[in-house]
């Protein structure tokens, strides 16, 4: 029994792949193929591109499209005559450039003519607003990448004053008056800054130090001042200690004011007492006299006794 193989069934994506070559040519694909996508392998192109294609080489006109990433379609058009395919990647490198950089050949395989090819009107008249749609799109997307180019100067120009890496002429709004320009200028000054850091530097380090000896100043006026405070607070103890002898030598005095007057009262109670039993007694007076009182109540005897005298009271 004969062995069946299978194989992958190609997408309908060409690939192509240019390595150090300008011109190279895909694989072939049959006639009345359509939708299909051309796709450059390694190309470091733009964002979007345009590439033109045609089915013939030098002569005729061509149908641009525009790619980007995922690459760009091949107008089903260029399928339907049986003629090879030309593909040319067409770059504008400047504000007011294009320049073609590479170029594709697809070998085109002919085949009998499907029967339903012919587009009906309803299809005929969505492919005609479909073209007019794309090319709508196709000189807006040229615009926008000559715009995104000419920004794309712009920007140099202000970073660096250089337009496609040439120096910008005297009237151009960024001569002098750039990004890099300003940086020049910036490191003079910086250096100039930088010298009047180091004399600031040495400036506050004189004032740290004066600050140390303030410092230094008010801890000593400190001391003065705890040791002023221990002064006082022993003035302080001594006037506590003042007034507590002051109250000492009041209480004292309070004690000899009771205990005289306790000595008048006894000397009062005395007098009563002896004016009450009576009394007598003798003093020799300022004359050198013997003087000699008593009370009414009291009796005195004198009487002379073997020479002596005596008194007697009663």
């Amino acid at each position: 029994m004969e062995e069946i193989t299978t194989r992958e069934i190609t997408t309908n994506i060409v690939r192509v792949w240019f390595g150090n070559r300008n011109i190279v040519s895909a694989k072939a694909s049959y006639q009345y193929n359509y939708g299909q996508i051309l796709k450059f392998e390694d190309l470091p192109l733009p964002q979007a591109y345009e590439v033109h294609f045609s089915n013939t080489d030098t002569t005729g006109t061509s149908v641009t499209q525009i790619g980007d990433a995922n690459g760009v379609t091949i107008p089903d058009a260029v399928f339907l005559s049986g003629q090879n395919i030309y593909a040319w990647i067409f770059l504008h490198t400047g504000a007011d450039d294009g320049e073609t950089m590479f170029k594709v050949i697809i070998p085109i395989l002919k085949r009998a003519r499907p029967t339903d090819l012919e587009p009906t009107p309803v299809q005929q008249d969505a492919i005609t607003q479909a073209i007019a749609a794309l090319n709508v799109a196709v000189e807006q997307t040229a615009e926008d990448v000559i715009s995104a180019d000419a920004s794309a100067k712009d920007s140099e120009a202000w970073a660096v004053g250089t337009r496609g890496d040439v120096p910008v002429e005297s009237d151009d709004p960024t001569y002098e008056n750039n990004s890099k320009y300003y940086a020049g200028l910036t490191a003079a000054d910086a250096e100039q800054t930088a010298a009047d850091r180091v004399q600031t530097g040495l400036d506050r380090i004189q004032t740290g130090e004066d600050r140390v000896q303030t410092g230094l100043d008010r801890i000593q006026t400190g001391e003065d001042r705890v040791q002023t405070g221990l002064d006082r607070i022993q003035t302080g103890e001594d006037r506590v200690q003042t007034g507590e002898d002051r109250v000492q030598t009041g209480i004292d005095a309070e004690t000899a004011t009771d205990k005289a007057q306790e000595a008048v009262d006894a000397a009062e109670r005395a007098e009563q007492s002896a004016a009450k039993s009576g009394y007598m007694f003798f003093f020799i007076d300022g004359n050198g006299d013997l003087i000699y009182q008593r009370t009414n109540n009291t009796v005195v005897d004198f009487y002379l006794n073997e020479g002596d005298l005596y008194v007697r009271a009663g």
